[in-house]
Protein backbone atom coordinates (compact mmCIF):
# COMPACT_ATOMS: atom_id res chain seq x y z
CA UNK A 1 0.00 0.00 0.00
CA UNK A 2 1.24 3.47 -0.53
CA UNK A 3 3.11 4.88 2.39
CA UNK A 4 1.73 8.15 1.91
CA UNK A 5 -1.92 7.97 1.69
CA UNK A 6 -2.73 7.36 5.52
CA UNK A 7 -0.40 10.15 6.43
CA UNK A 8 -1.70 12.25 3.49
CA UNK A 9 -5.42 11.66 4.37
CA UNK A 10 -5.34 12.42 8.20
CA UNK A 11 -2.89 15.34 7.42
CA UNK A 12 -5.40 16.57 5.21
CA UNK A 13 -7.23 18.24 8.33
CA UNK A 14 -4.38 19.73 9.65
CA UNK A 15 -3.93 21.55 6.50
CA UNK A 16 -7.31 22.85 6.29
CA UNK A 17 -7.71 23.91 9.80
CA UNK A 18 -4.51 25.81 9.37
CA UNK A 19 -6.13 27.66 6.20
CA UNK A 20 -9.24 28.01 7.54
CA UNK A 21 -7.66 30.05 10.75
CA UNK A 22 -5.57 32.74 8.31
CA UNK A 23 -9.18 33.49 7.04
CA UNK A 24 -10.00 36.75 7.98
CA UNK A 25 -13.50 36.52 10.41
CA UNK A 26 -15.05 38.71 8.40
CA UNK A 27 -14.92 36.45 5.57
CA UNK A 28 -16.26 33.52 6.95
CA UNK A 29 -19.75 33.70 5.37
CA UNK A 30 -18.54 35.35 2.07
CA UNK A 31 -18.48 33.38 -1.18
CA UNK A 32 -15.72 34.18 -3.29
CA UNK A 33 -17.96 33.44 -6.60
CA UNK A 34 -21.69 32.30 -7.39
CA UNK A 35 -22.92 29.13 -6.06
CA UNK A 36 -19.29 28.32 -4.46
CA UNK A 37 -19.19 27.85 -0.57
CA UNK A 38 -17.84 30.33 2.08
CA UNK A 39 -15.33 28.87 4.44
CA UNK A 40 -17.99 28.32 7.07
CA UNK A 41 -20.07 26.28 4.58
CA UNK A 42 -16.84 24.54 3.57
CA UNK A 43 -16.14 23.67 6.99
CA UNK A 44 -19.95 21.88 7.43
CA UNK A 45 -19.52 20.11 3.73
CA UNK A 46 -16.14 18.77 4.70
CA UNK A 47 -17.22 17.06 7.77
CA UNK A 48 -20.64 16.22 6.23
CA UNK A 49 -18.89 14.48 2.80
CA UNK A 50 -16.08 12.49 5.28
CA UNK A 51 -19.03 10.02 6.12
CA UNK A 52 -20.68 9.97 2.78
CA UNK A 53 -17.67 9.12 1.09
CA UNK A 54 -16.61 6.08 4.09
CA UNK A 55 -20.45 5.38 3.99
CA UNK A 56 -19.37 4.40 -0.11
CA UNK A 57 -16.39 2.51 0.63
CA UNK A 58 -18.18 0.22 2.86
CA UNK A 59 -20.72 0.06 0.16
CA UNK A 60 -18.08 -1.35 -1.79
CA UNK A 61 -16.90 -3.66 0.40
CA UNK A 62 -20.61 -5.15 1.06
CA UNK A 63 -22.11 -4.77 -1.65
CA UNK A 64 -19.16 -4.72 -4.41
CA UNK A 65 -20.39 -3.07 -7.69
CA UNK A 66 -23.74 -2.06 -6.62
CA UNK A 67 -25.17 1.59 -7.38
CA UNK A 68 -25.09 4.88 -5.08
CA UNK A 69 -27.34 7.53 -5.29
CA UNK A 70 -25.27 11.24 -6.45
CA UNK A 71 -25.11 13.19 -3.14
CA UNK A 72 -26.33 17.05 -3.56
CA UNK A 73 -24.25 19.13 -1.90
CA UNK A 74 -25.84 22.43 -2.40
CA UNK A 75 -29.27 20.56 -1.21
CA UNK A 76 -27.02 19.24 1.90
CA UNK A 77 -26.04 23.31 2.34
CA UNK A 78 -29.41 24.20 2.60
CA UNK A 79 -30.98 21.68 5.04
CA UNK A 80 -27.88 21.11 6.80
CA UNK A 81 -27.92 24.63 7.77
CA UNK A 82 -24.08 25.41 6.79
CA UNK A 83 -24.21 28.93 6.90
CA UNK A 84 -25.29 28.52 10.79
CA UNK A 85 -22.34 25.93 11.68
CA UNK A 86 -20.10 26.87 14.00
CA UNK A 87 -16.88 26.35 11.86
CA UNK A 88 -14.31 25.64 14.72
CA UNK A 89 -16.65 22.94 15.82
CA UNK A 90 -17.22 21.51 12.16
CA UNK A 91 -13.21 20.72 11.91
CA UNK A 92 -12.93 18.99 14.93
CA UNK A 93 -15.89 16.77 13.19
CA UNK A 94 -14.18 16.37 10.41
CA UNK A 95 -10.94 15.40 12.08
CA UNK A 96 -12.80 12.75 13.84
CA UNK A 97 -14.61 11.41 10.80
CA UNK A 98 -11.44 11.40 8.59
CA UNK A 99 -9.76 9.16 11.58
CA UNK A 100 -12.25 6.91 11.29
CA UNK A 101 -11.97 6.85 7.37
CA UNK A 102 -8.51 6.29 8.11
CA UNK A 103 -8.84 3.61 10.24
CA UNK A 104 -11.67 1.64 8.25
CA UNK A 105 -8.70 1.91 5.06
CA UNK A 106 -6.09 0.22 7.59
CA UNK A 107 -7.99 -2.81 8.40
CA UNK A 108 -8.34 -3.83 4.49
CA UNK A 109 -6.18 -5.18 2.41
CA UNK A 110 -5.02 -4.56 -1.78
CA UNK A 111 -7.79 -6.41 -3.26
CA UNK A 112 -10.46 -4.95 -1.42
CA UNK A 113 -8.99 -1.60 -1.87
CA UNK A 114 -9.95 -2.21 -5.58
CA UNK A 115 -13.89 -3.05 -4.79
CA UNK A 116 -15.84 -1.40 -6.36
CA UNK A 117 -19.59 0.91 -6.61
CA UNK A 118 -21.19 2.48 -9.53
CA UNK A 119 -21.54 5.91 -9.30
CA UNK A 120 -24.37 7.37 -11.59
CA UNK A 121 -22.13 10.26 -13.03
CA UNK A 122 -18.84 9.30 -12.52
CA UNK A 123 -19.31 5.30 -13.31
CA UNK A 124 -17.29 2.66 -11.55
CA UNK A 125 -14.95 3.93 -8.86
CA UNK A 126 -12.54 1.54 -6.78
CA UNK A 127 -11.93 2.35 -2.93
CA UNK A 128 -8.82 3.19 -4.21
CA UNK A 129 -10.35 5.58 -7.02
CA UNK A 130 -12.37 6.91 -3.72
CA UNK A 131 -9.33 7.54 -1.95
CA UNK A 132 -7.64 9.61 -4.76
CA UNK A 133 -10.75 12.07 -4.85
CA UNK A 134 -10.70 12.34 -1.04
CA UNK A 135 -7.17 13.82 -1.03
CA UNK A 136 -7.76 15.93 -4.36
CA UNK A 137 -11.27 16.80 -2.66
CA UNK A 138 -8.77 18.29 0.47
CA UNK A 139 -6.43 19.91 -2.28
CA UNK A 140 -9.25 21.27 -3.81
CA UNK A 141 -10.45 22.87 -0.72
CA UNK A 142 -7.14 23.95 0.88
CA UNK A 143 -6.89 26.26 -2.53
CA UNK A 144 -10.40 27.57 -2.13
CA UNK A 145 -9.60 28.48 1.61
CA UNK A 146 -5.98 29.86 1.05
CA UNK A 147 -8.04 32.51 -1.96
CA UNK A 148 -9.13 34.55 0.84
CA UNK A 149 -5.80 34.89 2.22
CA UNK A 150 -3.77 35.89 -1.14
Amino acid sequence: MNPYLFPGLLKGGTLIRRSFRRVPREDWDRPLELFRFSPREIMAHLADWESVARCRMKQAIERPGSEVTAWDEGKAAIDGDYHERDPFHELERFQQERAQTAAFLKGLDEDELQQTIHHPEYGIQSIADMVAFQLGHDLYHIDQLDSYID
